[in-house]
């Protein structure tokens, strides 16, 4: 696989040959402590972030710097698409083998990683395929989003984030202690440091219900040998997690981690697939799972019994020497929509080290460190105290953020009396040759606007529409959309806002549990669409004539409602996948707009 490169359809490629890489040498001996500092600096700046074309070999960097005469510091820059964090290990394994011995002999491998890909995907035609298949499809429509954390910035403003590395380690001495504290629970090593991730992420995320993102080695036992291979092994399972319900720390983490070996008996089916699966049902939005959990617990076993085998194969002689000091001084990954992930490795010295790798500009100050700094607490009380497995509560939040939370969910204000639409009609008495409603084919003033609504809202009335009742706005995005909401409420009735892109057979269920008799669209929709019988349809268009001449005097027309009246109907797609609507009458929906107003600071200027 360091062969390998990537094609622009996705396919992978390993070239026949390639040349000998060259690594650069920079030499920073003679130089002040100072001076060198700002060139490794330097070079870390260059290659922690970099994005390595894929189409081109190397889909890696190696350069070196030459500190004294006994020391050289190696910066490696490798694209995860051709290897996993264990084909790292075991590439750092080799070089390890070859630096001591540079005849070393590794035993030939017969598998390689193309014959894994293709013999995994031979998989999708068996039954076990299926089977996950259909265990997955049946929990898309009740899976919950990603954890909803305090966010500083709309992550779709991001052009190239960031990642900053936060790095914590238990000793050996305490590790072993949690370790042995955890199968008292019931818990694998891996399992308790994701259930007190799931706390944390709890604590801070605004749902209870959310879904975690974890990375697995997905290495299926098709040969003997797969254990030793290069190549990105890597899936991701969806972990459900709800912390809406009560228990204990230790109740809480048996239920997830027995999630997990759930999910992971229907492993063919990778999170990847359930995320594209779900973006087709529920939008793409929902289907960013962001928030990463990353173990590589079980990897030191692997490596030391590797590293015997590979010991069996050097020359004595090499073996007797003595194997040279290696540190890690600084690393860093970065992955694509990805805001939060937490990595946990046991090295060889049997002490625990936890990565916090996260996209800082992301969020607001403070609060990765926060949090960050909760997770590793609460594993050192896991670690000592007994008492506080058996908690229902184990963590708090920092006074400071606790106080800024209540203050921001201190919303006590006098409830207003205006109706949704009211609050539209006072603006268009103020000011109605502002602009109002701007769009690429249309705008309008408040006074236009005022006027078209109040047209289609005496159309309505002569269909009979009254407090209540359901007016379809079945429509694509546009200026249309403002115009017949506005001119439903005027009305008298309520609205149900319909995407005109929808399924037909959806846009049906709607149209006929919601009870509609009258429907507002655009007119190519209404040309297009194959609408069932007994609905009256109003199209929406550009007026000609603005005049002010009507049927009803605007206030019959304007105050038809009262505030405990029905505004709109959202259909979600329900716990079941059955689409249910959720009723907001008026006085919801206005006290949330003038909150908004008022948190933001909104006014007419």
């Amino acid at each position: 696989m360091l062969r390998a490169i990537v094609l622009a359809d996705g396919r992978q490629q390993v070239l026949e040959s390639v040349p000998p890489y060259e690594i650069a040498v920079s030499d920073l001996r003679g130089m002040g402590d100072e001076r060198a500092s700002e060139e490794l600096a330097s070079v870390r700046a260059q290659m922690s972030h970099q994005v390595i074309p894929a189409d081109r070999w190397p889909l890696f960097e190696i350069r070196a710097s030459r500190l004294t005469d006994e020391r050289l510091r190696l910066h490696v820059s490798f694209d995860m698409l051709i290897g996993d964090a264990w084909s790292v290990q075991l590439l750092l394994r080799d070089l390890m083998t070859y630096y001591l011995d540079e005849s070393a002999q590794l035993p030939e491998l017969e598998v390689t990683f193309r014959d894994y890909v293709l013999t995994e995907a031979s998989l999708r035609d068996t039954a076990l395929y299926e089977q996950a298949r259909e265990y997955w499809w049946k929990r898309i429509d009740e899976m919950p989003a990603a954890p909803e954390l305090p966010l500083a910035r709309n992550p779709a403003t991001l052009e190239q984030p960031q990642f900053s590395r936060r790095t914590a380690r238990l000793e050996a001495a305490q590790w072993e202690e949690l370790k042995r504290r955890a199968r008292q629970a019931g818990l694998t090593p891996s399992g308790v440091l994701l259930a007190a991730y799931a706390e944390v992420l709890s604590l801070w995320s605004k749902r209870q219900h959310f879904m975690i993102n974890l990375t697995l080695f997905n290495r299926l036992p098709m040969h003997e040998q797969i254990e030793q291979v290069v190549g990105d092994f890597t899936s991701l399972t969806l972990l459900e997690a709800d912390y809406r319900v009560g228990g204990s720390f230790r109740e809480r983490g048996r239920k997830l981690q027995e999630q997990l070996w759930e999910d992971i008996d229907r492993r063919y089916v990778s999170g990847v697939a359930v995320m594209r699966e779900l973006a087709r049902r529920r939008g793409a939005a929902q289907a960013v799972m962001p928030v990463i959990f990353t173990s590589i617990l079980n990897q030191a076993q692997a490596r030391g019994n590797e590293s015997q085998a590979a010991a069996g194969e050097a020359n004595a002689q090499e073996q007797s020497r003595e194997m040279p000091s290696i540190e890690a001084v600084y690393n860093i990954g970065q992955t694509p929509q990805v805001w939060l992930d937490l990595q946990v490795s046991e090295p060889e010295s049997g002490e625990l080290i936890c990565y916090w790798d996260a996209v800082d500009e992301l969020f607001p100050p403070d609060v990765l460190e926060q949090m960050f700094d909760a997770y590793c607490s609460l594993l050192e009380r896991l670690a000592e105290d007994e008492e506080c497995w058996d908690d229902a509560r184990v963590l708090e939040l920092p006074p400071a953020q606790a106080a800024r939370r209540a203050a921001y969910n201190d919303t006590y204000a006098p409830l207003s009396d205006s109706l949704l639409h009211t609050l539209f009609l006072r603006q268009a008495e103020r000011q109605p040759h502002r602009q109002a409603l701007i769009s690429r084919r249309a705008r309008f003033t408040y006074g236009e606007l005022e006027r078209l609504t109040r047209k289609l809202a005496q159309k309505l009335r002569r269909q009979g529409v009254a407090a209540n009742q359901l007016v379809a706005v079945v429509m694509e995005k546009g200026w249309e959309q403002t115009a017949a909401v506005l001119a439903v409420l005027r009305a008298g009735a309520a609205y149900l806002p319909i995407s005109a892109d929808l399924p037909r057979e959806r846009i049906d269920y709607l149209l006929n549990h919601g009870e509609v008799k009258v429907l507002l669209t655009q007119a190519w929709i209404d040309e297009r669409s194959d609408w069932p019988e007994g609905l009256t349809r109003i199209l929406v268009t550009q007026p000609d004539d603005t005049s002010q001449e009507s049927d009803l005097d605007p206030p019959q027309l304007d105050n038809l409602q009262s505030e405990e009246d029905l505004a709109y109907v959202i259909y979600t797609s329900g716990s079941t996948g059955t689409p249910k609507g959720v009723m907001i009458d008026h006085r919801g929906a206005v006290n949330t707009i003038l909150d908004i107003n008022e948190r933001f600071h909104l006014s007419a200027d």
